[in-house]
């Protein structure tokens, strides 16, 4: 048994409960400025914490906020690293989705993610779906999480691809037990 587990499992408690104070009634979180796209991690740490209810609310706030037609979350308060990274909010609201039987919604979220996906090389694309004969930059991050969120819809035919492409990035790597290049 783990010496701190208490601490821990305390520790765990506190940080949810303190999560839960700044979730409004119709699901928005404080602050408020950030946007939905700004929590995009917290339905499913909520879920992991087996506040449904409340995660649910995160993802429809989401949705009110930020869904298009095509099952993308625009918003222009994305930041740096979720323009870079474009699908990585995405694909943490579809996995949270899914996990709570949204299948519209994960479904359809996954939809737009899955455009990002280099058909050839298998990795997903950075900053905007893939365009034969254009400059699709394509990232491990982009493409693990991408990938994750394929397993978890029964997508193994694009996780699978995916797979391979990560695989190809490090069979690349030089000094792969020093450092990473990941582009």
């Amino acid at each position: 048994m783990l010496k701190r587990a208490k601490t821990i499992e305390d520790s765990l408690h506190n940080s949810i409960q303190w999560m839960l104070t700044q979730l409004n009634d119709d699901g928005t979180v404080n602050p408020l400025d950030k946007g939905a796209i700004g929590y995009y991690k917290l339905p499913w740490a909520f879920i992991l914490a087996g506040k449904y209810r409340e995660a649910k609310q995160i993802i429809e706030w989401t949705v009110r906020e930020t869904i298009s037609p095509d099952g993308d979350l625009k918003s222009e308060k994305r930041q740096k690293f979720h323009l870079d990274y474009y699908t990585y909010p995405n694909t943490w609201i579809c996995l949270a989705a899914h996990l709570l039987s949204l299948f519209d919604l994960s479904y359809a979220t996954w939809s737009y993610i899955n455009t990002f996906q280099d058909p050839e090389s298998g990795g997903y694309c950075s900053r905007k779906p893939y365009a034969p004969g254009e400059d699709n930059l394509q990232a491990a991050v982009s493409t693990a999480c991408s990938s994750m969120v394929g397993l978890y819809l029964g997508k193994l035919a694009e996780a699978e691809k995916g797979s391979g492409f990560l695989k190809a990035r490090l069979d690349e790597q030089p000094n792969f037990d020093k450092q990473f290049y990941y582009y």
